[in-house]
């Protein structure tokens, strides 16, 4: 999405300011759902069960509850976390209920909410190809693209709204997909984290998919890095090269280097090959607040180079 300045019938490009990190855009959207979504913040980080919720509004003219979630990479696994939060606005109605009436401090009943309405905004800086196909048939989902530019101009764009698909003559109801246990980023967002913690993760994972030719994926353990097939050099074998969990105090990781095959002159990276476990790799390290986040993506950046 390009934007331009029209001086003396003369077109000069805008040029993009990027978002450093998803907490900037998110306290942005915060502070303007009104008049970007017209819908009414409700909460920030809001916990349900194991799940983090980034932001919790609320539309009044559909009465119903709406989550927005923040992307700032062209991360796969977004479309797990849709299905995991609908269920739980389904399943766990009382929670959204009482947050409602701790943040507005007034009354709300489950029968005032249209719970058919709610819906789940995605915000990205941008979507790929397989992202937005499989949006097509989600009623509940809408994608919207976000770029900021220089002079403090903010760019919004519908990727996704079946709002633009309805018409008069159309009664046939899409299929409902089944409910299955998913494991996405947000699993690992686990409500007993440390202050930071998260933070470290997204600062790593930021700088990882930077690199050229990266992916993610997440499951139950892990959220593993790999370099698309294309990109992968010749008889590199797994195209893997890291994996990253979270504990309460720090994050975790396995690198995808064998033994005796990583420079690492500080010693932080223990040697775990033939003990098992989850992950790639033959080395695990641990990073907390405050630790050098730029040894240890050198470290990995060793393993993305063989891989």
């Amino acid at each position: 999405m390009d934007l331009y300045t029209l001086r003396d019938g003369r077109l000069t490009t805008i040029p993009l300011s990027p978002f450093a990190f998803e907490k900037e855009l998110q306290k942005l959207i915060e502070g303007n759902s009104d008049v970007l979504f017209g819908v009414e913040f409700i909460k920030s980080e809001m916990t349900v069960g194991e799940n983090r919720i980034d932001t919790l509004c609320f539309d009044l003219k559909t009465k119903s509850f709406v989550i927005i979630e923040y992307k700032r990479g062209r991360n796969r696994s977004i479309l797990e976390q849709g299905w995991t939060y609908l269920s739980l606005l389904r399943k766990r109605p009382a929670d959204f209920i009482l947050s409602y009436h701790q943040t507005k401090n007034a009354s709300i009943q489950k029968d005032d909410v249209n719970w058919n309405k709610s819906r789940l905004i995605f915000v990205s800086t941008d979507f790929t190809k397989k992202q937005m196909t499989a949006t097509e048939d989600m009623d509940e989902v809408e994608l919207w693209k976000v770029l900021r530019y220089s002079g403090d101009i903010l760019g919004l764009m519908n990727v996704h709204d079946p709002n633009r698909r309805e018409s008069p003559g159309n009664n046939v109801s899409a299929p409902r997909r089944p409910e299955v246990e998913v494991f996405g980023e947000e699993h690992h967002k686990k409500p007993n984290l440390r202050p930071g913690v998260w933070d470290v993760y997204e600062r790593l994972r930021d700088r990882v998919l930077a690199w050229e030719g990266v992916e993610m994926s997440s499951n139950k353990h892990w959220i593993t890095f790999r370099r698309k097939r294309s990109q992968a050099p010749a008889g590199s074998g797994s195209r893997a090269f890291l994996s990253l969990g979270t504990q309460n105090s720090a994050v975790w990781g396995t690198i995808g280097k064998k033994k005796h095959g990583l420079d690492d002159p500080r010693g932080i990276a223990e040697d775990v090959s033939g003990k098992g476990g989850h992950g790639t790799g033959d080395y695990r390290f641990k990073i907390h607040p405050g630790d050098d986040l730029d040894y240890v993506a050198e470290l990995v950046h060793q393993s993305y180079r063989r891989r």
